[in-house]
This record gives C-alpha cells, sequence and structure tokens, in this order.
C-alpha cells in the first residue's frame, strides 16, 4: 500500500499521477532561508569595525597581547558569521525542489503573491548562484540554524567589549 502515499517533498501525487506543487507547504523554509541570506550581511560590518579594533590595537603598543589577539578572533568571528548563515541558507534551499519552484515561477499560470514570487526567485537565484561558483555540490551541506544565529551575537559581544576596554 505503500504505492498510494503521496509524496510530500516532491509535489509528487501517486494516486492522482499529477504533478502539482503546493507553494504553502514550503513557506515556512522560504523565510527561514530568507532569514539567514539576510543575516549573513552583518558580517560585513562586523568585519570592518573587526579590521578597525585590530588596526586600533596594533598602532597602541601599550596594550597587552590578549586584546590583539581578541581583535584578531573578532575578525574571524565576523568571516564565520557570514560563512555559516550562508552555508545554512544554502543547505536549506538545497532541500527545495528546485526545478518545480523554478517551472512554477516562470510559468504565468502561478498566481503568488508578488512578494513570494520575489523571494523564491531569489532564493533560486542564490541556489543557481552556489551550484554554479562551487565545483562540489551545495547538497553536502548541513544547515546549522542555531549556530549562524549564535555567532554573529558572539562577534558582537566581543568587539563591544574589546571596544570598551580599549
Amino acid at each position: 500500500m505503500l504505492w498510494c502515499v503521496p509524496d510530500v517533498y516532491l509535489g509528487y501525487n501517486k494516486t492522482t499521477m499529477t504533478n502539482s506543487i503546493k507553494i504553502a507547504d514550503y513557506k515556512g523554509q522560504i523565510q527561514r532561508i530568507l532569514f539567514h541570506l539576510r543575516l549573513r550581511y552583518i558580517g560585513f560590518p562586523l568585519l570592518f569595525c573587526g579590521l578597525l579594533i585590530l588596526i586600533t590595537t596594533l598602532l597602541n603598543h601599550q596594550l597587552a597581547w590578549y586584546w590583539k589577539i581578541g581583535s584578531v578572533v573578532s575578525c574571524g568571528l565576523s568571516l564565520a558569521s557570514f560563512g555559516s548563515n550562508h552555508d545554512t541558507a544554502i543547505a536549506y534551499a538545497t532541500t527545495l525542489p528546485h526545478q518545480k519552484l523554478k517551472t512554477l515561477i516562470q510559468s504565468q499560470a502561478a498566481n503568488l503573491e508578488p512578494q513570494l514570487q520575489k523571494s523564491l526567485s531569489y532564493v533560486l537565484s542564490e541556489l543557481d548562484d552556489e551550484q554554479n561558483w562551487k565545483k562540489e555540490n551545495p547538497e553536502n551541506l548541513e544547515p546549522h540554524p542555531y549556530l549562524a544565529s549564535i555567532i554573529p551575537l558572539i562577534t558582537i559581544s566581543l568587539q563591544i567589549w574589546i571596544f570598551i576596554h580599549l
């Protein structure tokens, strides 16, 4: 009786033999992807602030060595904040039925909300860029949403702590 169980992941229903897809099933996942795609951009200002703190600590010869190492660590964490959020978003995006969603967006018959259509096309274009850029498959990535959300907070608190003690 397994042949009559609908395959929700691909949107393929074997009982009716249709190849339909419900966009509402993927709305929460698209929102998670967009959250991490937007959160990755906090890495750029964090890197800029980390570099300023690093330059300040290196030019100040009276500071102890651990302040200088802390500023290097804050630069590394800012890069990690971008990378972890980017990889988490791409890992979530690889679980979407990519080709079916792309044809759904391109067809005029789909009555999607404009914001959802714009968001979905952005997610799919990011996934296409990732697949074109990397030689290995991004399907091997695993999402780490909690870690990707906490790394920017750790970076911000470290940079504030170093800045206060300068």
